[in-house]
């Protein structure tokens, strides 16, 4: 299957690399930004515009999801699963994924991560580098794991929230859609809609607070 990488950012990058290990085959990165069209990050070209892949001028079987914002990679996951573009799940050779979890399309599971028994992940779900998701966890479409994010069992995030570098969330918590957990933060109490938590134990930050 030939794939091309939707974005040629930072978190693009990785996921090159993680689909260069995990052997598959890489014809190169789409980008909006025309003055990278001419770059060659890790050695494959910028072939164009995610427009160009839609209609079909730029010739390949499927797109991975190369953008770390949630919103974004979720316009993008819509899009494309309307053109009939394969959005494979992609899993680092280090990591861990249990036979008895469903990874949805689009979904990355970085290096050295560990996704255990039971789990659901939905679409275009990132986890992260050294990131884990305890038995049966439910994730919608959307959510990002940040490295080092440890998230205990029955634990349920809805749709396009962020949960930080190094944050912890014991058994059983729902987090719901839309929100942010900050850096370091420890959850031990249900998470409403849109909301943002920071701190041990997390606690709803001040709108003027900075993460």
């Amino acid at each position: 299957m030939r794939l091309v990488i939707l974005g040629v950012g930072g978190h693009g990058r990785v996921v090159a690399e993680t689909a260069r290990v995990a052997g598959l085959d890489l014809l190169g990165f789409i980008d909006e930004d025309r003055a990278l069209h001419t770059a060659t990050p890790l050695g494959l070209p910028v072939l164009g515009s995610t427009t160009a892949v839609e209609h079909r001028q730029i010739d390949c079987d499927g797109v991975l999801l190369g953008v770390g914002r949630n919103s974004v990679r979720i316009a993008l996951l819509r899009r494309f699963l309307v053109t009939g573009h394969a959005l494979p799940a992609l899993i680092h050779p280090r990591a861990w994924v249990s036979p008895n979890s469903f990874l949805g399309p689009g979904t990355v599971v970085m290096a050295n991560a560990t996704v255990q028994t039971g789990c659901r992940l939905g679409a275009a779900v990132i986890i992260n580098t050294n990131a884990s998701i305890d038995h049966d966890g439910v994730l919608a479409d959307g959510v990002h794991i940040s490295p080092g994010a440890h998230l205990a069992g029955n634990v349920a995030v809805g749709e396009g929230t962020h949960i930080g570098i190094g944050a912890t969330v014991i058994e059983g918590i729902r987090i719901g859609a839309g929100c942010l957990v900050a850096a370091g933060a420890v959850v031990i109490r249900d998470v409403l809609d849109g909301q943002r938590v920071a701190g041990v134990p997390a606690r709803p930050m001040r709108s003027q607070e900075r993460v």
